[in-house]
């Protein structure tokens, strides 16, 4: 089974090794980030990134890619391999980053992997921020 994970990005970024993932650049622009694939190639609605963001790069994923699994990933945002330093720094956040045996294995147990269910009306925005954040950061 072939899986491609997607790091949507607008700038020029570090990447995983990892040969699933696959950096793509959103959004119209004349500059090409060497070794990432475009969302404005092959059927996209690239153009109408202003309104609909990273979901551009996941219609081009979509539509022009042959992966049997997809994701999506945010450049500064990965899946975890769930090792307590993923959140303690930039480096640790590296060295802990889901790996294709990780997903292969969850794939295993269950065709599709999602967050856990989350009720956020109990909580104001603020808090939310700093329950899951760092609220020094306010």
């Amino acid at each position: 089974m072939k899986a491609e994970i997607y790091i949507v990005s607008h700038k020029p970024v570090k990447t995983p090794h990892d040969k699933m993932y696959l950096p793509v650049q959103v959004g119209i622009s004349s500059e090409n980030f060497k070794g990432f694939c475009r969302d404005n190639t092959g059927d996209n609605i690239s153009n109408k990134n202003p309104n609909y963001c990273e979901l551009t790069a996941q219609y081009w994923a979509w539509k022009n890619r042959r992966a049997d699994v997809k994701g999506l990933v945010h450049y500064r945002r990965y899946f975890s391999n769930g090792k307590s330093n993923f959140f303690k720094s930039y480096e640790g956040k590296f060295a802990d980053i889901m790996t294709s045996t990780t997903l292969q294995k969850f794939l295993e147990k269950a065709p599709l992997i999602l967050p856990k269910k989350r009720n956020y009306f109990i909580e104001t925005s603020w808090s939310h921020y700093e329950h899951v954040h760092h609220i020094k950061d306010l």
